[in-house]
């Protein structure tokens, strides 16, 4: 910013800029940088925020790098570094640690025997997906939602 004397000199600046945070008016609200925005009753400026997602990944030590360098090449079936304590990895499934107890045994049973023996559907197939994960966002930008409510801020201002 340039502020010139008489002679064209660019003359000293000095001072504060004082903002009560009641008003947009002396912000720059269309400047690329500019996130944040005012609480007009409490007189409070708040910063811009940005929300997105938070990609899952197992925490394997060396599969995304706790103390060490990640390597995301290795294969999520086959780690046996989970960080964390209560659980229990079963193939590719993550869930608290449990025990498996019988609740009732079946030592008779000889063969199994179908309900409806000439009803007999078999379906077979395989699936690869590449990738095998996804991380989806739906993301939505709104304009701005100024409220200006300054009658008790214009009231205060006109008695002083």
């Amino acid at each position: 910013m340039q502020v010139t004397d008489s002679d064209g000199l660019n003359r000293f600046k000095s001072g504060f800029f004082v903002d009560n945070f009641k008003k947009h008016d002396a912000h720059q609200i269309g400047h690329p940088d500019f996130s944040a925005s005012i609480d007009q009753r409490d007189g409070l400026l708040r910063p811009g925020h940005y929300t997105t997602c938070l990609d899952l990944v197992v925490g394997s030590r060396s599969f995304i790098g706790i103390g060490t360098t990640a390597n995301p090449t290795l294969d999520i079936n086959f780690l046996d570094d989970i960080d964390g304590d209560n659980i229990k990895k079963t193939g590719r499934l993550l869930t608290l640690d449990y025990e498996e107890i019988e609740f009732i045994k079946q030592p008779l049973a000889s063969r199994l025997e179908n309900l409806n023996p000439y009803l007999i559907v078999y379906y077979s197939g395989s699936i690869k997906l590449n990738p095998d994960s996804d991380t989806w966002t739906d993301t939505k930008f709104v304009d701005a939602n100024v409220i200006m409510r300054t009658e008790e801020y214009d009231l205060a201002v006109r008695e002083l």
